[in-house]
């Protein structure tokens, strides 16, 4: 099953070549002597749990972070990148989770860029000309001329690899590219890709949705702790195996639900009401919802992403006025109509953009205090006190490679949510509302969430969880709801329920 990476290397020649990648910060080394490759026409996968080191390695293959020590090669020339720029002139391209295009300007203008045609002179004509066929190469029939917000969130990824094609990239690294589309978006995506990798295209898929790797990879490598623990042929293995693999010691703690067995959920609670909805309307999407959550209950809201669910979470946090119907916090309508209103009842948001909701080149200590400074501003102008308090945080919640002073934008992904979420939890909120808490989670740092939201239970803190993702409902939930184009289609509580239920109830 294991493959050495000198048999990589001499079985078949490679697009791109890391060998021995070693990267430390702040004294925590992220990457220790990581090897991985992409060979022409081929899908390989990079998988690990939540601080393994993908992100870090990605960078280091794209230019983003130059390594401390190790090699890497290109078409078989050894090249030292010190910017994204020289890996994209060297054929490396990158698509990352958080989409770098520009929604105000047109499709074609994003694909081709800023002096995409090496001329000051600009040709309309020309420009859509080329973008179309860019277009098209990545099976996408558009208008280059229409607005690119016009397109829905898929697309707008088929765009950005277009970009990367027209860039010259030959070399191609996707992080997380699904994990904000929907099925008939993800079938069009992984269709591209299998026709591109056919055309000697390298694609290094970054996903923590194992099913996707399995189905459509053709060798995946598992990091752990910042090292290689195998690489191997994707549709040789199981999920089960590439769990035990990414975790370890603590493989069995997401096994059940991941592996998409019943889950059993006990009867509702009746314990004092926290949240109390209405009959609430938000138009266009949020028609007559009604819902209540309960003091130590979590409660979970799925659907697909026209369902409403993340229109009425942003309600609750006063981000969105409701048109009709009424939004309590312990008994008081007057809650949550404005997001600091929200917040000094005892509401606390996560958003499902973290970036959105950090300053990313601020430390993690700054992040961390930003919605207590209203309350106890006097108390974190002391810098030591303020530390004392984000190192518990940090152990608790257990944020690898952090440090009170490092910038949280050094991070990874999963880190930074649990930054994010640690920022409510230095003041004890009342209810917790979680959107797509685990968007772009592996199993390990899914299971990390898990255990803060059974915390936050333990402390008899009501919980919402807002997902597009079943099984990060049924991982979490005791009572679940269903909704479908804005209404509660279903609800689950005392019974057996599994992800096949969820996802036919909310279609």
């Amino acid at each position: 099953m294991t493959m050495t990476m000198a048999d990589v290397a001499t079985e078949r020649p490679t697009s791109a070549r890391l060998a021995g990648i070693t990267k430390t910060f702040g004294g925590v080394r992220a990457l220790d002597h990581v090897d991985f490759d992409a060979r022409p026409g081929e899908i390989h996968a990079l998988v690990g749990h939540n601080g393994a080191g993908k992100s870090t390695l990605i960078k280091c293959l794209t230019g983003a972070h130059v390594p401390d020590e190790g090699e890497i090669y290109v078409h078989g020339v050894r090249v030292e990148f010190q910017s994204p720029a020289d890996a994209g002139h060297a054929g490396v391209g990158v698509v990352y989770q958080e989409l770098s295009l520009f929604p105000s300007l047109s499709v074609g203008e994003n694909v081709l860029g800023r002096n995409a045609l090496g001329s000051p002179w600009i040709s309309w004509g020309r420009i859509w000309h080329v973008a179309r066929e860019h277009l098209r190469a990545v099976g996408l029939d558009v208008d280059p001329r229409t607005p690119l917000s016009h397109l829905s969130l898929g697309e707008q990824q088929l765009v950005e690899i277009a970009r990367a094609l027209f860039s010259g990239a030959d070399v191609i690294v996707l992080d997380e590219p699904t994990s904000a589309l929907s099925p008939s978006e993800r079938d069009l995506l992984f269709a591209t890709l299998h026709r591109l990798k056919e055309e000697g295209r390298s694609f290094v898929l970054v996903s923590h949705i194992l099913e996707e790797v399995i189905g459509n990879a053709d060798r995946v490598t598992v990091l752990r702790d910042g090292r290689r623990v195998t690489t191997t042929d994707a549709r040789s293995t199981t999920k089960s195996e590439l769990v035990d693999l990414m975790l370890g010691t603590e493989a069995q703690v997401l096994r059940a639900t991941y592996e998409g067995n019943v889950v059993d959920l006990p009867a509702a609670s009746t314990a004092p009401v926290v949240l109390e909805i209405r009959d609430l309307v938000w138009h266009p999407s949020v028609r007559g919802v009604s819902l209540t959550v309960r003091r130590g209950e979590v409660v979970g809201i799925y659907g697909d992403l026209g369902s409403g669910h993340f229109d009425l979470a942003g309600c609750v946090f006063g981000l969105k006025r409701p048109a009709e119907g009424t939004i309590s916090v312990n008994g008081d309508a007057a809650a949550t109509r404005t997001p600091t209103r929200a917040r000094d009842s005892g509401v606390a948001y996560l958003s499902e953009d973290r970036r959105r909701a950090l300053a990313l080149t601020q430390s993690v200590a700054h992040n961390m205090t930003l919605a207590s400074l209203h309350r106890i501003e006097r108390f974190f102008l002391d810098p030591g006190r303020e530390n004392a308090v984000t190192t518990r945080l940090i152990n608790e919640l257990r944020i690898a490679n952090a440090t009170p002073q490092r910038d949280v934008g050094a991070l990874s992904g999963g880190n930074q949510q649990k930054v994010v979420l640690a920022r409510w939890l230095v003041l004890p909120p009342r209810i917790v509302v979680l959107v797509e808490p685990t968007r772009g989670m592996d199993v390990g740092a899914k299971s990390e969430v898990m255990r803060i939201v059974e915390q936050l239970k333990r402390q008899a803190v009501a919980v919402l969880v807002v997902s597009t993702e079943p099984e990060t409902v049924l991982a979490m939930a005791e009572r679940v709801v269903v909704m479908h184009r804005g209404q509660v289609t279903a609800e689950y509580s005392a019974c057996r329920v599994d992800k096949r239920t969820l996802v036919e109830a909310g279609s």
